[in-house]
């Protein structure tokens, strides 16, 4: 099910800056404060340590997504934040390569593991705000999927925002106190 959005709201997404798109998005309730506060973190997070020239294509709610490679991360603690950056495999190289610092040629443990260690940052910085803000979430270790997965949604809305970041798309799975699973 997408969110609904008019087509003016959804050029000002894909084109303006991170907080005004935040607040369209959170003005249409499509996302509680805490999952706002995720998409401005990571969104700014990509643009700082991967590539400035990113488009937010859409944000989607969703019970179940086929996924292509990536990796997911749990939050736990005064609420459950599920996480997870998948792609299709030139997204994915893209954001191993910058961040690794490497030229990755193929989707494999080691390049999993650059964005394995991105969404680690990303969530630490993440968790560390919120920590300031007086909620409290420690991270669960990632978990890499080196091929097609199906990610569940269940008993709740889940999200998936999709990046373009010029190699490819992005997509952000995220999730505030509902069940997700890979299967």
């Amino acid at each position: 099910m997408n969110a609904t959005f008019s087509n003016e709201e959804l050029d000002m997404i894909r084109n303006s800056d991170v907080d005004e798109a935040v607040n369209i998005i959170y003005r249409n309730a499509v996302l509680d404060p805490l999952g706002a506060d995720y998409v401005h973190d990571f969104i700014e997070n990509v643009r700082n340590f991967i590539d400035d020239d990113i488009r937010i294509k859409d944000i989607v709610e969703f019970d179940s997504e086929r996924v292509d490679f990536g990796v997911e991360q749990i939050l736990q603690g005064d609420q459950v934040v599920y996480t997870g950056i998948f792609g299709d495999r030139d997204a994915i190289l893209k954001l191993a390569s910058v961040f690794g610092m490497e030229d990755f040629k193929e989707v494999d443990a080691d390049s999993l593991d650059a964005i394995s260690e991105f969404l680690n940052l990303t969530n630490g910085l993440y968790v560390s705000a919120r920590s300031d803000d007086g909620i409290e979430l420690d991270l669960d270790p990632p978990v890499m999927y080196d091929s097609e997965q199906n990610v569940v949604g269940d008993d709740g809305t889940a999200f998936r925002l999709e990046l373009d970041i010029g190699e490819g798309t992005l997509n952000v799975v995220f999730s505030v106190d509902v069940d997700v699973f890979v299967e």
